[in-house]
C-alpha cells in the first residue's frame, strides 16, 4: 500500500479475497483487535488511499482499521462483464465474513461518497453492527436509496439498530 498511497506511518497487512468468478478484492489492515472499522472508499484511482491517515488514527485508538478496495478500484481486479463485479454489497459481505472469521466482534462500515452509499446498502448483507455514511446517497423513508435504486431499509435498520 505504501507504493500506491505514499509512505505510511505504520505497517499494513495486505490480504486478497477471492470472489465467486475469480475476482480479487484487496484489503489492507492496520491495527488489531475485535472492534473493526471497515473503510469503504470514494470513487477514483486511489481507492483506499484516502483512508490511510484515518486508519492510522483508528489503530492508535485500539480499532482494527480495514481498507477494502472494491472491484476495479485500487488493487482489486474483477471482470466487468460479471454481475458480481458490480454487486458492492456482496463484496462487502465477503470482506465481513472474512473479518468475522478473524475475530471481529463489532463491525462498523464507514464510507465516503460511493463508499457511504455502499455502506448503507451493505448493512444487512454484511451483518454490520453500525454504519457511518459520511457523504453518500442516503436512504429515503420509503425504502429506496436517494438518487435511484432500491434497498431494504427496514431490513437494514433492524440489523444495525
Amino acid at each position: 500500500m505504501g507504493q500506491r498511497c505514499g509512505r505510511p506511518d505504520v505497517e499494513a497487512s495486505k490480504e486478497t479475497l477471492n470472489g465467486p468468478g475469480g475476482e480479487q478484492l484487496v484489503m489492507f489492515t492496520v491495527g488489531s483487535g475485535p472492534t473493526v472499522a471497515l473503510l469503504l472508499h470514494q470513487t477514483g484511482r486511489s481507492a483506499s488511499c484516502g483512508w490511510w491517515p484515518y486508519a492510522n488514527q483508528l489503530a492508535a485508538s485500539g480499532v482494527r482499521a480495514v481498507m477494502l478496495d472494491l472491484c476495479n478500484f485500487g488493487g482489486s481486479t474483477c471482470d466487468v462483464n460479471l454481475p458480481w463485479s458490480r454487486d458492492y454489497p456482496a463484496q462487502v459481505a465477503l470482506a465481513s465474513t472474512r473479518l468475522r472469521a478473524d475475530g471481529a466482534q463489532r463491525l462498523t462500515l464507514v464510507g465516503a461518497s460511493l463508499g457511504g452509499t455502499v455502506a448503507s446498502l451493505s448493512a444487512a448483507p454484511a451483518r454490520a453492527d453500525a454504519v457511518v455514511n459520511l457523504s453518500g446517497f442516503g436512504l429515503r423513508d420509503d425504502g429506496h436509496r436517494a438518487g435511484a435504486g432500491g434497498v431494504d431499509r427496514a431490513g437494514a435498520r433492524r440489523r444495525v439498530t
